[in-house]
């Protein structure tokens, strides 16, 4: 009989093959999975956790993806194929741009975008009456580092808005 082996996650984060136990090695060739297997699996699934996901990124990805520092709207901006600097700066010289911060109130009266329209990002569903109109307005959404104007731009788009680029933060839009 051939011996089965399973993964052991020690105290200290090390990962050791042992022998298993003899009753799961008589099992090994039956259909029916038993509880070591089911305890396997488990341990599996716990030791896949402690590994940073950076580890299995291949190298053959982008700088900033390959970076477990990558700020998480950089990487959803990448994923999704989207802008650049020079898009943004595009955008910002369109005739009629609208720039719409969406951080809070508070945040806005703390500094802002002179011209900028103020609609947090969890308020432009219910405030659709504030936007343009026209879903063909040039828009550039902007917020404190960038993850809450991915969102904005998101429900913009499911909003028909089809010209709204990520501008990111309100100080890079200045």
């Amino acid at each position: 009989m051939q011996a089965t082996h399973s993964l052991r996650v020690s105290h200290r984060n090390r990962t050791e093959l042992h022998r298993a136990p003899e009753h799961c090695q008589a099992m090994a060739h039956t259909a029916k999975p038993s509880r070591c297997c089911a305890a396997f699996a488990l341990l599996l699934l716990c030791f896949l956790r402690m590994v940073p996901f950076a580890t299995f990124v291949p190298a053959s990805t982008t700088p900033a993806l390959r970076s477990p520092r990558a700020h998480p709207a950089q990487v959803a901006r990448h994923a999704r194929g989207g802008e650049g600097e020079g898009d943004v700066v595009e955008q910002l010289l369109k005739p009629g741009v609208v720039l719409l911060d969406v951080r809070t109130e508070e945040e806005y009266m703390d500094g802002h975008v002179p011209g900028s329209v103020n609609i947090p990002h969890t308020e432009i569903k219910y405030r659709k009456n504030q936007l343009p109109p026209d879903t063909d307005t040039p828009m550039v959404v902007f917020c404190a580092r960038g993850i809450r104007a991915q969102m904005a731009q998101d429900v913009l788009r499911s909003l028909g808005y089809t010209d709204v680029v990520n501008g990111m933060t309100w100080q890079a839009v200045q």
